[in-house]
């Protein structure tokens, strides 16, 4: 079964039991040091007094330093919902970066796949929203069916998902952000992702029914075919044909 999260519920780290010794220890010990300088106050022992009060405040910074680190080691859910990952506890003693996704939390039943189409095709999609589109997912055997929500107008380099990396086993090539070479056709995308697509592409969004969302993971891969032609083969082939003796005249000649 895998964890619910509900808005602002918190899950903590490896060291958070640590923590909560030393605040309970702290706690405990500034319970104790009140009630000994309450005691030598009433029997007017002034140094000692003294002493309890210098130790109230070492107890109280003790205890605002610990609860930061506690603070600090709390994973808190901006939504309410589900883990939407095969395995969650595959992460378990994995080292990760700073700004590296953990995982993803959301509504089960609400979920979209998202393409990365290469710009040569881009002519395709300029009336696919609301297209039919069959999904084959990897490492599975059946087919799933969804519906072209929406074509992003502008070309990305940002990975929607780090699934999408070929160094994680994804389909496309990445490069360091450090390593992306910055042009007016390719501008360096404004986000704080490490990785950047090598080629540009154009993102088009999936919407899924509630059955098939339920069935599918985050960060699951595959193919989407989109389905749109009604003309006859015949100019169709002639066409791509045409396209590619095009792509090739520019390729070998520079024009």
């Amino acid at each position: 079964m895998k964890p619910r999260f509900a808005n602002g519920a918190a899950r903590h780290g490896m060291k958070r039991p640590l923590f909560l010794c030393t605040l309970a220890k702290a706690g405990g010990g500034m319970v104790r040091s009140r009630m000994a300088a309450a005691a030598q106050q009433k029997s007017r022992n002034i140094a000692m007094w003294q002493v309890e009060q210098q130790n109230i405040v070492a107890l109280e910074k003790q205890l605002a330093e610990t609860q930061t680190s506690v603070d600090q080691l709390t994973l808190r859910a901006p939504v309410d919902g589900q883990v939407l990952m095969n395995d969650p506890q595959s992460i378990v003693g994995t080292y990760i970066s700073p700004g590296q996704e953990l995982l993803s939390i959301g509504d089960p039943t609400n979920k979209e796949a998202i393409a990365l189409v290469s710009q040569s095709d881009a002519h395709h999609l300029e009336t696919a929203a609301g297209n039919d589109v069959q999904l084959r997912i990897w490492g599975r055997s059946d087919r799933a069916n969804g519906t072209v929500r929406e074509i992003t107008p502008r070309v990305r380099t940002d990975l929607p998902h780090f699934a999408f990396a070929g160094m994680y086993g994804g389909p496309l090539t990445v490069v360091n952000r450090a390593e992306y070479q910055d042009t007016e056709d390719n501008p360096v995308p404004e986000d704080t992702s490490q990785l950047v697509l090598l080629e540009p592409r154009i993102a088009m969004h999936i919407a899924l029914d509630s059955e098939t969302s339920e069935q599918l993971y985050s960060g699951q891969t595959g193919l989407a075919h989109l389905r749109m032609r009604t003309g006859s083969l015949g100019p169709y082939l002639i066409d791509r044909a045409s396209e590619w003796i095009s792509k090739r005249i520019q390729d070998n000649h520079g024009l």
